[in-house]
C-alpha cells in the first residue's frame, strides 16, 4: 500500500512537472510570436515613416486646392487677355461658392465674424453695381456708383493685399480665397473701365470723361465706409454683445488686433501707457488707411499704363509673399506636420 501511495505521488509530481514544461513552452511560443508581431509592427511603422518622408507629401485637400488655384489663375488670365469685357461674369461665378466655403470653414473655427469686415461689404457693392435692377442704377446714379465701387476696389481692397500680406499659395484654400477677395474686384473694375462690354472707353462713366474729383475719390466712398462701420459696430457691440462676451473664442477684428496678433500701433500705445480701446483704435487706423489708399485713384482712372502698373505691382507682391511662404513658412510647418504624424504613429 505504501509503495502504491508513493508511486501515485511520484506520478502526480511527474504530471505537474510535465504540465509546467508544457505551459512554459507555450509561454515561450507566445513570447516569440509577440516578438515577431512587434518586429512586424516596427517594420510597417518604418515603412509608413519612409512614405511620409518622401516629398511632396500633401493631403488630398491640399492637392485639390493646388489644382483649383492653378486652374482659376489660368482661366482668369484667359478672361483678362482674350475676353476682359466678360471678366465680371467669371468673378460672379466664383464669388458665391468661395464665400460659402469660407463661411463653412470660418464658422467651424469661430472666425465667421471676420466676414462682416469691409472687404466683404465691397463684394456686395460690386455685385449690386453689376446686377442692380430698375431705376436705382440708371443714368447719373449708375455712373456715381461705378466711381464709388472703383474707389473702394482699387483703393483699400487692392492695398489690403499688401497690408494683410496676402500670398498666392496654391495649396491653401483660405489664402486663395483671401487673394480672390482683395484682387478680383480691382481686376473687374479695371476691365469695366478700359474694356466695356458695349460702347467706348467712356461707357462706365456715362459717356463723359472718366475723372475722379475729391467728392468721388474721398467723400462718397467714405459715406459708404461710415455706413458699414456703424452697421458693424451695432452688430458686434450691441446686437451680439452678450454672445461675444459669453464666448471668448469667437474671433473678431478687434480681438485679433488686440489679442491674437496685436497691431503694431496698438502695441506701441500699450508700451507707452495709453489705454486706448482696441475697437476705437481699429476704427481710427482703418479710416486713415482707407483715405490714404484712395488718394492716387484719380491717376489710375485716367491713365491706362499707370493702372496696369499698379495692378501688376500688386500681383508681384502676391507672388513674392507666396514665394516667401513656401520657402520660409511652409517648409518649416511641413517638417512639423511630418514629425507630428510620426509621434501619432
Amino acid at each position: 500500500m505504501r509503495r502504491n501511495s508513493a508511486f501515485g505521488e511520484r506520478l502526480e509530481q511527474l504530471k505537474r512537472h510535465g504540465k509546467e514544461i508544457i505551459d512554459n513552452g507555450r509561454r515561450l511560443s507566445v513570447v516569440r510570436e509577440s516578438e515577431k508581431i512587434k518586429v512586424l509592427i516596427q517594420a510597417k511603422r518604418k515603412q509608413l515613416m519612409d512614405e511620409l518622408g518622401k516629398p511632396p507629401f500633401v493631403r488630398i485637400i491640399d492637392r485639390l486646392a493646388f489644382v483649383f488655384g492653378l486652374l482659376v489663375m489660368c482661366v482668369t488670365e484667359y478672361f483678362l487677355l482674350r475676353a476682359p469685357q466678360l471678366m465680371y461674369l467669371w468673378y460672379t461665378a466664383l464669388i458665391f461658392p468661395l464665400m460659402a466655403i469660407r463661411f463653412f470653414m470660418y464658422h467651424k473655427i469661430k472666425f465667421h465674424y471676420f466676414m462682416l469686415d469691409f472687404c466683404y461689404f465691397c463684394q456686395f457693392m460690386l455685385l449690386f453695381y453689376l446686377f442692380g435692377f430698375g431705376s436705382l442704377l440708371e443714368g447719373e446714379r449708375k455712373v456715381n456708383l461705378f466711381k464709388v465701387v472703383f474707389a473702394m476696389s482699387t483703393g483699400p481692397l487692392a492695398w489690403g493685399t499688401v497690408v494683410w500680406r496676402n500670398s498666392l499659395v496654391f495649396h491653401d484654400m483660405d489664402k486663395l480665397t483671401s487673394v480672390f477677395i482683395h484682387l478680383c474686384p480691382p481686376l473687374v473694375t479695371f476691365c469695366l473701365r478700359w474694356y466695356p462690354l458695349h460702347g467706348d472707353l467712356t461707357t462706365a462713366c456715362g459717356g463723359g470723361p472718366c475723372t475722379l474729383g475729391f467728392n468721388d475719390t474721398i467723400m462718397m466712398p467714405m459715406y459708404l465706409y461710415m455706413f458699414w462701420q456703424v452697421a458693424y459696430y451695432l452688430k458686434t457691440e450691441l446686437i451680439d454683445r452678450k454672445k461675444l462676451q459669453s464666448d471668448q473664442e469667437i474671433m473678431t477684428s478687434s480681438r485679433w488686433m488686440s489679442e491674437r496678433h496685436p497691431h503694431p500701433i496698438y502695441k506701441w500705445a500699450r508700451k507707452r501707457g495709453y489705454k486706448w480701446s482696441p475697437k476705437g483704435l481699429l476704427m481710427i487706423v482703418q479710416i486713415v488707411y482707407t483715405i490714404l489708399s484712395m488718394a492716387p485713384l484719380p491717376l489710375f482712372i485716367n491713365n491706362y499704363l499707370l493702372h496696369c502698373g499698379f495692378l501688376l505691382a500688386i500681383f508681384v507682391n502676391l507672388l513674392w509673399n507666396g514665394a516667401s511662404y513656401y520657402f520660409e513658412v511652409f517648409s518649416e510647418s511641413y517638417s512639423k506636420r511630418i514629425e507630428a504624424l510620426r509621434k501619432e504613429a
